[in-house]
């Protein structure tokens, strides 16, 4: 007995022993059947599988049917059929081998139209287009100018602001001497600050791009008043306030000039010739000495009793002489 014939005894005897055991073998199942239950197994309703698949619902129902003859042709069902057994887990080309056998067609290689799936569809990344560009920089020219307009919109309804930080309150100068002070503060960049004081002209100052401003002013001995002001170049608007600040210059202090006469000591009696002046001064730059005759102090002829002579004639005026400080003034007389 060859070796085929063995195994078909053995095949034949085992089918007669499942037969007389009673046991019954059951068909496969169909395509449409292994799609309905591969689908039921996954847990999505056709609806569902619509949306993921991107087929419509209805022919998907004919697949699971059986019903070819709603779909749209051979070439598109095989394109649905690899499709929606890809969705569902199974294998697409024993798919459509098991179409084909229900069919009673041979396996071709026909091309066959595969539907797009976008189930696992890589999302796009962000991509600079030149349209995005341009729209970019269209829209940050119009923010930035739609800033500038508000600005602008702001400095010409408001108007200019003015502040003196230099001195920032009244002083009063220590040195007597002090003639002028300088001015600081801030305002408007670019803005016209006026200074004004009584019975002077008002000088002008342009601040600078920061806003800060220096004005040097004269000082007067006493009080003196400043009246500080700005106004913007472009609208012509004043500073709504006007700050004053008060600068005080002392006044000099002058002393009385003291003077004392070291020699002739006083009832001192010089017979003739130059009579010598000495003394000390101070707070004084000259000192003038003058003399005046007066006449003897007693009658001439004393003791006789006659009458009083007239006084001897001088035979020269008396000199008045000056000097200076710091040394002793000698006139003569």
């Amino acid at each position: 007995m060859t070796t085929r014939e063995q195994l078909k005894r053995a095949v034949g005897g085992g089918d007669r022993s499942a037969a007389s055991r009673g046991v019954t073998t059951e068909p496969a199942p169909s395509l449409p059947e292994r799609l309905y239950a591969a689908r039921e197994r996954k847990g999505v309703d056709l609806y569902r599988a619509e949306r993921d698949t991107k087929i419509r619902a209805r022919y998907l129902g004919a697949l699971e049917r059986g019903d070819y003859k709603e779909l749209p042709g051979a070439v598109y069902t095989k394109g649905f059929l690899r499709n929606y057994a890809l969705y569902l887990g199974l294998d697409p080309d024993e798919v459509l081998d098991h179409w084909r056998r229900e069919r009673g067609e041979a396996r071709d290689t026909a091309p066959v139209i595969a539907v797009p799936r976008p189930i696992a569809a890589p999302r796009p990344g962000l991509t600079f287009s030149p349209s995005i560009l341009v729209v970019a920089l269209l829209t940050v020219f119009v923010l930035a100018f739609g800033a500038y307009l508000g600005i602008q919109v702001l400095r010409f309804a408001k108007p200019p602001s003015i502040a003196v930080t230099d001195p920032s309150s009244a002083v009063i100068t220590v040195d007597e001497s002090t003639t002028s002070y300088t001015l600081r503060g801030t305002t408007l960049p670019g803005a016209t600050v006026t200074i004004a004081a009584p019975g002077r002209d008002p000088s002008q100052v342009t601040a600078g791009p920061d806003g800060d401003w220096t004005s040097d002013v004269d000082l007067r001995r006493g009080r003196n008043q400043f009246d500080v002001s700005a106004v913007d170049p472009d609208t012509g608007k004043r500073s709504e306030e006007t700050i004053r600040r008060f600068i005080t210059v002392p006044f000099l202090q002058i002393e009385a000039p003291t003077l004392t006469v070291d020699q002739p000591a006083e009832g001192t009696s010089f017979e003739n010739g130059a009579i010598p002046v000495a003394g000390r001064a101070t707070n004084a730059e000259s000192v003038v000495v003058s003399a005046a005759y007066v006449g003897p102090s007693t009658p001439v002829g004393g003791e006789t009793g006659g009458a009083t002579p007239e006084p001897p004639a001088v035979p020269d005026p008396i000199a008045v002489r000056s000097a200076t400080t710091g040394r002793s003034a000698r006139p003569t007389s």
